[in-house]
């Protein structure tokens, strides 16, 4: 697994997971939406390229994720990396 693909992942989870503490008392089920409508783009210091678009739900009481995009990687002279070009995201 390359850098920018950690980094990338490590940004996903952060904002799934960000729903799952209470931020108030009601243990009624809340659902939120996700929209990445134009690409959400990383750069690493070596130059590399990460971009994510997609969008889905997620919602707490029961904990759940449905959602789907795309995940593109490039390296620093902007050539896609073969194992990643356009990669579907899907849950």
């Amino acid at each position: 697994m390359t850098h920018a693909f950690r980094i990338a992942m490590a940004a996903v989870c952060v904002l799934l997971g960000a729903g799952t503490h209470p931020a108030f008392a009601s243990s009624q089920t809340q659902t939120y939406e996700l929209e990445l409508f134009v690409p959400q783009i990383s750069q690493a210091a070596n130059g590399e390229l990460v971009s994510i678009t997609g969008g889905g739900l997620f919602s707490i009481h029961p904990k759940t994720v449905s959602a789907n995009g795309n995940f593109t990687h490039s390296d620093g002279h902007g050539n896609l990396s073969p194992m990643e070009h356009g990669l579907p995201l899907d849950s």
